[in-house]
């Protein structure tokens, strides 16, 4: 993103910012502080309300099973189809927009129905196994965190199995940053 909207985490966040619109409530997953600054001022300034999702929303595993829990509802155990543990801020994020929707704008989203969008969701790459045994794991962490959240992964779900890993860049990514997390697994 760094060639299209600046050079350092303020700056990006000050482009994506842009999309927020007076006084339409800004749901926002975890950031980097610098990019909450930037998000929560710009939000203040549009009488945006800024709703931090996983200060709101929480999420836990229990085995395969997510538990989700906010300060209205309690959702029944699920299963997501995407199991990186990224994911549960994605999580945190949809339930919490789906709550925005019904405190801010009165449209309700019945608990059933959140529920099967989380599990009917699909993205393919993305802690994708395209094969269970011996187990093929396809990821496209193209940045560093992604990467810090692929190894996360992996040590939950394959543990100490030993892997091989398949990598390729574009030449605008920090392949190197990468390899440094990834390798040691």
């Amino acid at each position: 993103h760094v060639s299209y909207l600046g050079s350092d985490v303020a700056s990006i966040a000050h482009e994506k910012a842009g999309i927020i619109k007076p006084g339409c409530p800004v749901v926002c997953s975890a950031q980097h502080p610098d990019a909450v600054g930037v998000i929560e001022k710009t939000a203040a300034a549009r009488n945006a309300p800024y709703i931090s999702a996983t200060d709101t929303v929480l999420v836990v595993r229990k085995g395969l099973n997510l538990l989700i829990k906010t300060p209205t509802e309690c959702y029944p155990p699920i299963q997501l189809p995407i199991q990186s543990p990224a994911q549960l801020e994605n999580v945190a994020s949809a339930v919490a927009a789906a709550e925005i929707l019904r405190d801010y704008h009165g449209i309700l989203i019945p608990v059933e129905a959140v529920v099967q969008g989380l599990t009917s969701v699909r993205w393919l790459g993305r802690g994708q196994f395209l094969q269970k045994n011996p187990p093929v794991l396809l990821d496209v962490a193209h940045n560093p965190s992604g990467a810090v959240s692929l190894v996360a992964f992996m040590d939950e779900v394959l543990r100490d199995r030993r892997i091989g890993l398949v990598v390729g860049f574009s030449e605008d990514k920090d392949a190197v940053g990468i390899l440094r997390i990834l390798a040691p697994r």
